[in-house]
């Protein structure tokens, strides 16, 4: 489920980003878009890994934000999905 919604969610957010970018720059943007991205990730892993190592009671809690992101990723996933018919509809108006 976690990578059926990032699958949805992260190709909507990219074009979005590089939309806002002068296409001269697209590559450049788009290394940038990516790298962060993976940094973020490590970091992310890096401190929840810690804090489960370091406080075993502090688990729990990531459980519970890990749901969390689950539900996110998902209903960005269905937003994602949904766009295409919103844009659709009103161009058809």
């Amino acid at each position: 489920m976690f990578g059926g919604g990032t699958a949805l969610s992260v190709p909507p957010m990219i074009s979005t980003v590089l939309e806002q970018v002068p296409g001269e720059l697209a590559g450049v943007a788009s290394g940038l878009l990516n790298a962060l991205r993976q940094a973020g990730g490590l970091v992310g892993v890096a401190i929840a890994g810690a804090a489960t190592i370091l406080a075993p009671h502090v688990s729990i809690a990531l459980w519970w934000v890990a749901a969390m992101g689950l539900v996110t990723y998902a209903g960005a996933a269905g937003l994602a999905a949904c766009a295409p018919v919103g844009v659709a509809v009103r161009l058809r108006r």
